[in-house]
C-alpha cells in the first residue's frame, strides 16, 4: 500500500505454493487466505496466472472446467479469463494462412462476477525493433514480441433479393458450375465477379464461400451429383427449390446464414 501498487500479478500460481492442487482443502485457503488477505491489506488488484489441464480428445476450446487442480480455485476467485489460441477453422474463416494463426488468441471472461462476459477479444503477437541497434555498421537492433489488440476481418457479405435473383438464373443457364474451388467452373468466380471480391487473397476466397454458403442455406442454390465428361462423380451448383424440398441432396452440409 506504501508503495501505491495497484495491482499484482503472480506467474504462474503453481510456483507461487506447496500445496497438493488436487485437494480442495488445501487449495482453497491459498486462494480465499494467502491471495485474499494480499488484495486487502494492499488494497490491490492480485492477478493469478493459472495453467489448464491438456485438451480433450474433439475438445475445440477450453473453458473454466479446464483449469487444473481442485474446482475450489475457480470458485474462489471473483473473475477468471480464458485464453484460446486460434483454431484452424478460425484461420480458415479469417482468412490467415495456418501457419500464422498460432500469433493470434482470443481472451474471453469465463467467470465474471460483477462484469458482463461479452464475446471476448482477440489479440495478437507483432514483432518490435529496439533502438539498440547501429545502422551505421548494419547492426540491426533486437526484435521482440509485443501484443497488440486485433480486430478478425468481416467475412460476410449482405446479399440483396437482386443478387440472389441473379445467381439462381445463372445456374440455371450453365449446368457446369462447381463448388470445388480447385475447378475452372468453381462458382466462387462469377459469385467474386458479381460482388467484387478478391479471390487473389485468402479473405477473398473466404468471403466467396460464405457466400455460397448462405445461397445453399436458403435454398436459392443447391448441390447435385452427377457424372462429368470423363464419367466421374462431381458436385454441380444447380438452381435450388426455395419451397424447401426439390434437388437439395441429404449430403449438403448446411452452413449459418450469413445475412
Amino acid at each position: 500500500m506504501d508503495e501505491g501498487v495497484d495491482g499484482t500479478i503472480f506467474d504462474p500460481l503453481v510456483t507461487m505454493h506447496n500445496a497438493n492442487e488436487i485437494l480442495t482443502a488445501t487449495m482453497d485457503p491459498v486462494i480465499r487466505e494467502a491471495f485474499a488477505s494480499i488484495a486487502n491489506d494492499t488494497n490491490a488488484a492480485v492477478e493469478l496466472s493459472h495453467h489448464t489441464r491438456k485438451k480433450a480428445v474433439g475438445q475445440d476450446e477450453y473453458t473454466t472446467a479446464d483449469a487444473r487442480g481442485s474446482s475450489s480455485i475457480v470458485d474462489a476467485v471473483r473473475g477468471m479469463r480464458v485464453a484460446n489460441q486460434m483454431s484452424r477453422q478460425e484461420a480458415e474463416e479469417f482468412g490467415i494462412e495456418d501457419g500464422d494463426r498460432f500469433d493470434y488468441f482470443r481472451v474471453t471472461r469465463g467467470k465474471a462476477n460483477m462484469v458482463k462476459g461479452g464475446p471476448g477479444k482477440w489479440y495478437r503477437f507483432v514483432s518490435v525493433e529496439l533502438p539498440n541497434g547501429d545502422p551505421q555498421a548494419e547492426i540491426p537492433g533486437d526484435s521482440v514480441g509485443v501484443l497488440e489488440g486485433w480486430d478478425p476481418p468481416n467475412t460476410k457479405v449482405v446479399l440483396t433479393d437482386d443478387d440472389r435473383v441473379y445467381f439462381r438464373t445463372l445456374v440455371a443457364g450453365n449446368p457446369t458450375y462447381r463448388d470445388d474451388v480447385r475447378s475452372k467452373e468453381w462458382i466462387g468466380i462469377p459469385i467474386a465477379r458479381r460482388l467484387s471480391i478478391d479471390l487473389d487473397t485468402k479473405i477473398g476466397r473466404t468471403r466467396a464461400k460464405n457466400v455460397l454458403a448462405s445461397l445453399l442455406e436458403r435454398r436459392d442454390l443447391a448441390i447435385e451429383e452427377r457424372q462429368d465428361g470423363q464419367r466421374h462423380v462431381r458436385r454441380y451448383v444447380v438452381a435450388g427449390d426455395r419451397r424447401g424440398g426439390g434437388r437439395k441432396r441429404e449430403d449438403q452440409c448446411d452452413s449459418p446464414e450469413e445475412e
